[in-house]
């Protein structure tokens, strides 16, 4: 199940200091209040808090915004419908859009001509999941 946006909200206040933002060490206090229950040393929750700030500080100011913190989180949950999509699509189970598969799925929701023009713009006759949702990107 992925996160809505309220509970990433909910989640990130109850984290971030007063002035609404999240920086290393508050997040690291978080994680360090989990850790015993989760079993992390020091040096994984160092790990945790690096690897957190290199993927949502899209600035790199070393304070995580509202903003970062939910489009990072919300992505994965967006990611994953984007693959239930393309399951759906692919109508012979191959793991492979056809050409044809991805016009017909476009052109249930857009007019023919306009689902042409989409598929005509894909060099490849066979479409993967990664080309799928690098194309949705």
């Amino acid at each position: 199940m992925a996160l809505t946006k309220a509970k990433c909200r909910e989640i990130f206040e109850s984290v971030a200091g007063a002035d609404g933002l999240l920086t290393p060490q508050e997040l690291k206090t978080a994680i360090q209040n989990m850790s015993e229950a989760a079993n992390l040393s020091s040096d994984d929750v160092d790990k945790i808090v690096a690897e957190c700030f290199q993927g949502m500080d899209m600035d790199g100011d070393q304070k995580i915004t509202l903003d970062e913190f939910v489009n990072d989180l919300t992505k994965s949950g967006r990611k994953q419908k984007l693959k239930e999509t393309f399951e759906a699509w692919d109508k012979d189970g191959s793991g492979e859009l056809s050409k044809d598969e991805l016009k017909s799925a476009i052109a249930e929701t857009m007019d023919e001509d306009t689902a042409n023009e989409i598929v005509d713009q894909i060099n490849d006759d066979k479409i993967t999941l990664d080309d799928f949702l690098e194309l949705c990107n």
